[in-house]
């Protein structure tokens, strides 16, 4: 059971600057490093990612890392950090009336909306099929134009999913939580002496390719992998990640061995193509982005791109049409 450690109605006080306080709104999500946090800052909503106690030094390297990166981002297909890596120092709530805290690492990000989940549920109840497919092509395309910025600047994501996109009401799509970005290639952005060349070799199962978790070389075509599971399940309107050939859920031990057989991974794709009911034109670009070997993929999110507007022709909704329908969604 996920325990938080920050309740509604808490405010947390910066350690070095007591004018910065934090209501927490809501508990938004707690993973293996950290904790999200909605909260009110200054009149405004913001999301505070507060990392999880841990006595393992690499840990907290790992997390002030995934700070920096945000920060050297600029981008409007990335989630806008406000602060730099700092600590909360006190709580006050009924019980702990300016308790203090251990200095606990922290930074802070603008409010970019709730997840790509929700929508793509939505997305499925869509009766009139040229518009579901419009919509559908509309996500794609802006999620393979937030991967074609990171390719530029040398960087992959690792760990693209639906719960890792948000959605803004007015339609906006950003990309979050870089706690596996790799940088692939030094740039002036990301510089070596800064973030080493070192495979992280983590990622979520059934979204991220074999090679983010074998330690192989991680390169562009990882993303490319992502990008294909998320057509397909925004195509097929349901979520059919995560399973084998016989359509049941693997564990953590299985899928290890899954990611080292080519074979079964043939077969889960088979899987998935038969469970989605895909036309043959969209199997096939979904396809090539799920080969086991990454240099069988699309070698860059362009070519992937330009698959999808083969494939979606003119049918692409525009940012206004996608904007009206997040409209209708309950906020």
């Amino acid at each position: 059971m996920k325990i938080y450690r920050f309740k509604p109605g808490e405010i947390l006080i910066d350690a070095d600057n007591t004018f910065l306080k934090y209501t927490i709104l809501e508990q938004l999500g707690l993973g293996g490093m950290a904790e999200i946090y909605k909260v009110d800052f200054e009149g405004r909503t913001h999301v505070l990612k507060v990392m999880l106690p841990a006595s393992d030094p690499d840990l907290k390297h790992k997390f002030e890392r995934e700070a920096e990166l945000l920060w050297r981002l600029n981008c409007q297909y990335v989630v806008k950090t406000t602060s730099f890596c700092r600590f909360l120092g006190h709580r006050i709530d009924r019980q702990h009336m300016g308790k203090p805290l251990a200095r606990i690492p922290y930074f802070r990000m603008a409010f970019g909306g709730g997840t790509l989940r929700p929508v793509m549920k939505a997305l499925a109840t869509i009766t009139n099929e040229t518009e579901r497919q419009a919509l559908a092509g509309y996500i794609l395309c802006e999620l393979a134009h937030a991967v074609a910025y990171f390719e530029r600047v040398g960087l992959v994501h690792c760990d693209l999913k639906p719960e890792n996109i948000l959605v803004s009401a007015d339609g906006d799509l950003v990309c979050c939580d870089f706690s596996f970005a790799h940088v692939f290639r030094e740039s002036h952005r990301f510089p070596a002496t800064d973030f080493p060349h070192v495979p992280l070799g983590a990622g979520t199962m059934g979204y991220s390719a074999p090679e983010c978790f074998s330690g192989a070389k991680v390169t562009p075509a990882a993303d490319i992998y992502s990008l294909g599971i998320i057509l397909l399940e925004v195509l097929a309107g349901k979520s059919i990640f995560q399973l084998d050939s016989r359509g049941r859920h693997l564990d953590a031990s299985q899928f290890q061995t899954f990611i080292e057989d080519s074979q079964q991974q043939e077969a889960w794709v088979t899987a998935m193509f038969n469970a989605a009911a895909l036309p043959e034109k969209e199997r096939g670009i979904v396809h090539s982005c799920l080969h086991f070997q990454p240099g069988q993929r699309p070698q860059s999110a362009i070519l992937f791109l330009k698959s999808l507007r083969d494939i979606f022709a003119d049918n692409i909704a525009t940012y206004a049409s996608f904007s009206a329908f997040i409209a209708t969604l309950p906020a």
